[in-house]
């Protein structure tokens, strides 16, 4: 998707700046046309900014514990979140495929849990028990109660539930007892895979 939109953002850009070129100067559209381009310029970065947080080099270069370390960094930086990040795992050995899904789970998981407790004060946990990967994002404030987890309003959650079964995995939301929040995914690391049929999350990106 990233290399088809960036391709033809360039071709765009190409045309508009050729046409600009045979406008004589002072022409009444030249401006217009420098308008069009800045515009294109600054869609072609929103682009490549959106690309890189789906799918950060850290990722690829460094792998999954990195990335999740990075993202937690980056949330602290450009939103101001307080997010804690404890883990002891080095690396996760997971299909490159397998760790994209996960990375962009953990990204709505926590979306999700600052938006429903309505807080910024995040505490993640990365682990790895018995060969199976553990994420918990946890949070205090206001939580989802059962009823609401299967209301409308949680139909975020029943997609992200249902990602993470497409990956081998599972999700678990508990109400704290301070009235916070706590979503933890479960992902056997041997068993992971994703399937022969787009993920919901590639479909909505394609």
């Amino acid at each position: 998707m990233h290399d088809e939109v960036s391709q033809n953002l360039t071709v765009l850009t190409m045309e508009l700046a050729l046409l600009q070129s045979r406008l004589c100067e002072g022409h009444p559209e030249t401006t217009t046309l420098s308008t069009l381009l800045e515009l294109v310029g600054g869609v072609n970065r929103a682009v490549r900014q959106i690309t890189s947080e789906l799918h950060p080099k850290m990722l690829d270069e460094f792998g999954l514990a990195a990335a999740l370390q990075s993202e937690c960094r980056r949330m602290r930086e450009e939103h101001g979140a307080k997010v804690a990040l404890e883990t002891d795992v080095p690396e996760v050995p997971l299909a490159s495929a397998v760790a994209i899904e996960v990375f962009r789970l953990f990204q709505e998981i926590t979306s999700i849990v600052v938006s429903h407790a309505k807080t910024n004060e995040v505490a993640v946990g990365v682990r790895v028990e018995r060969n199976i990967l553990l994420i918990s994002v946890t949070a205090s404030g206001r939580g989802l109660n059962g009823n609401q987890l299967r209301d409308a309003s949680s139909l975020e959650m029943l997609g992200l539930c249902e990602r993470a079964h497409w990956i081998g995995g599972r999700l678990e939301s508990q109400d704290r007892s301070d009235g916070g929040m706590a979503v933890t995914f479960h992902l056997p690391v041997q068993l992971a895979k994703v399937k022969t049929s787009p993920t919901p999350s590639q479909s909505r990106n394609e």
